[in-house]
């Protein structure tokens, strides 16, 4: 358990990355984002997400998420927050660096729901490093819509 009673994380591999929900006030807003994220695109691409609707994260922060994982095999999370189920037209997620070798430990940015097979694949196979990502978002309004 982390200091604000969150219980470890569990599913941290290689192979998927965790969608996980902290915010626990909207389900249809739950269900959208996660809808989106792991529909398959045009091009028959799809992310690698698990997800993870445990009320025993609600309230989590990007910071304790990335804690969780540090000692896992996670390169990132995603994080279905409070921004994402209010935001009924982008439901945009948080993504947090996990990797505690990556400089960018830590680090957030967010991605529409559409593009999270480019960020979750990507980081994952390291095709692109975090910071890349992230510096893409932070030169526009700090969410990744693609490139």
């Amino acid at each position: 358990m982390d200091d604000r009673g969150h219980p470890p994380l569990t599913g941290l591999d290689e192979e998927h990355t965790l969608l996980i929900r902290t915010d626990f006030t909207d389900d249809a807003g739950w269900v959208d984002a996660l809808t989106r994220a792991t529909a398959r695109t045009e091009d028959g691409m799809v992310a690698a997400l698990r997800p993870v609707d445990d009320p025993r994260y609600d309230g989590m922060t990007p910071e304790d998420a990335a804690e969780l994982a540090s000692h896992g095999d996670a390169v990132a999370l995603l994080l279905a927050d409070d921004e994402t189920v209010t935001d009924d037209d982008e439901r945009t997620l948080c993504v947090v660096c996990a990797d505690g070798f990556d400089e960018s430990f830590g680090r957030t940015f967010r991605v529409v729901p559409e593009e999270a097979w480019s960020v979750e694949t990507d980081l994952r196979l390291a095709n692109i490093e975090f910071a890349e990502f992230a510096d893409t978002a932070d030169a526009g309004d700090g969410v990744f819509r693609g490139f």
